[in-house]
């Protein structure tokens, strides 16, 4: 059986967890990561899930051990910040 593919998740609400639940009920992910700009949030999920509570987005876009993004965020929130999609190639 191939090992589960591990995935980031960024972007922590109440959809990050419907998503997340259905990425550990499908066996075929692990969920390795997460980051949100709350901490208490990012803490919450990080224990909820068993993953790590990465730093920053930067710092899950460094890590090499990280195979795929779920990304799920309210875009209209992000406006702020000209760079909240980048694309990563390994």
């Amino acid at each position: 059986m191939n090992e589960p593919l591990r995935v980031a998740c960024i972007g922590m609400g109440w959809w990050s967890d419907v998503l997340a639940d259905a990425m550990q009920r499908s066996k075929k992910l692990k969920i390795a990561a997460s980051y949100t700009r709350s901490e208490d949030k990012r803490r919450a999920f990080a224990a909820k899930y068993g993953c790590t509570a990465a730093p920053s987005y930067e710092a899950i876009l460094q890590d090499r051990s990280i195979e795929a993004i779920r990304f799920s965020a309210l875009l209209r929130a992000n406006r702020s910040s000209p760079s909240t999609c980048s694309t990563v190639s390994r």
